[in-house]
């Protein structure tokens, strides 16, 4: 998937529902996926075996034979976090909005987008199923991607904006 690909999705989406759905900020997928937690994984400080989807996750010989077939596990294969969220580690990374920046320095304190980045860089959270190390595979897990590239290993999670009652 690619960046301009999840933009036409979240509009069709908004489109067809009468919703308004986007990305989330990169605070908004941290938050949802801790789940309320504050651990390096949403289940605790040690990766253990069998939480997720990830090469360092599995020890049991399943991942080299699924992706040797060019699989991901289906969603809910493992347990949801604390929020109901599954697979927020592992299987593939998720896009977010706003602009990459090296350092956290610049993401705003009221949790919105950063704009003032590397604009052509955007932001992909959580670690993917490539994850080698327990290092590589925890939720703080951020790095940059381009534009204008398509990964297998990046999918995206979307934000329904809810209306304030009048």
């Amino acid at each position: 998937m690619a960046w301009k690909n999840g933009q036409e999705y979240v509009a069709w989406l908004s489109q067809v529902t009468g919703e308004t759905y986007r990305l989330p900020t990169e605070a908004e997928w941290e938050y949802a996926a801790r789940g309320g937690t504050t651990t390096l994984y949403w289940w605790g400080d040690e990766i253990g075996e069998d939480n997720a989807f990830c090469r360092a996750c599995i020890k049991n010989g399943d991942f080299k034979s699924l992706l040797s077939r060019g699989q991901l596990k289906p969603i809910g294969s493992y347990k949801p976090n604390p929020f109901g969220l599954h697979d927020v580690i592992g299987n593939a990374s998720e896009m977010t909005s706003g602009c990459y920046t090296e350092t956290l320095e610049d993401i705003p304190a009221d949790g919105s987008a950063i704009i003032n980045g590397d604009c052509k860089v955007l932001i992909r959270r959580g670690p993917s199923h490539s994850a080698r190390t327990p290092f590589r595979a925890r939720l703080s897990e951020r790095s940059g991607f381009s534009r204008s590239r398509k990964s297998q290993n990046l999918s995206l999670r979307v934000v329904r904006e809810i209306k304030p009652k009048q």
